[in-house]
């Protein structure tokens, strides 16, 4: 539904918030394909969204993820 709207700071923040949610959902249910796809929109969605708050949101996931990653 949100991604009908037209593109704008608001909505890619939502977005962001979204994607980065159900990272967590799926990481905890084992799914990492599904888990890796949605932090990458969660992370593109932060970066355009302009609010300082998802973006540090989703750069301290994204970090966590890969120190996850390599190990």
């Amino acid at each position: 539904m949100l991604t009908r709207l037209r593109p704008s700071q608001d909505r890619d923040a939502l977005l962001a918030r979204t994607h980065l949610g159900l990272h967590q959902l799926s990481e905890q249910a084992g799914q990492q394909g599904r888990s890796e796809r949605h932090l990458r929109w969660g992370v593109s969605y932060a970066r355009t969204a302009g609010d300082g708050a998802v973006r540090t949101y989703a750069q301290e996931m994204w970090n966590r993820w890969q120190s996850h990653s390599r190990q």
